[in-house]
């Protein structure tokens, strides 16, 4: 008989212990405004953060943008480097110095004006 109380305890125990999964929780008016701001934060820092990111990205992008170019422009103009490192690597460079030097063409939108 102790035993079957000492179960019927420790049921009653887990059981109030557990929210029944149909429950909700409810917030007070001043705890739900407080998690607002919280979350709200964390966004903030978040934005922040991926903004500092992408600038260094674009900062690495860009150095290795300039430093190909510079690459490209000393083996162009090296004297007799088509001989030394053959035709058809020098005409790709060249090729490709180009390319990169030539600004992306803006496709114009053609609205029925000819």
């Amino acid at each position: 008989m102790a035993k079957e109380r000492t179960k019927k305890v420790a049921n009653a125990t887990t059981e109030e212990k557990k929210p029944a999964t149909n429950d909700r929780i409810k917030l007070s008016y001043e705890e739900l405004e407080q998690l607002a701001s919280q979350q709200y934060a964390e966004v903030q820092r978040l934005r922040k953060a991926l903004e500092e990111a992408n600038k260094r990205l674009n900062a690495y992008e860009t150095n290795d943008f300039l430093a190909r170019l510079d690459w490209l422009w000393r083996i162009i103009t090296l004297e007799g480097s088509a001989d030394v490192f053959g035709d058809e690597f020098y005409d790709c460079r060249v090729k490709e110095f180009i390319n990169l030097m030539t600004p992306p063409k803006k496709e114009v939108e053609n609205n029925g004006n000819s």
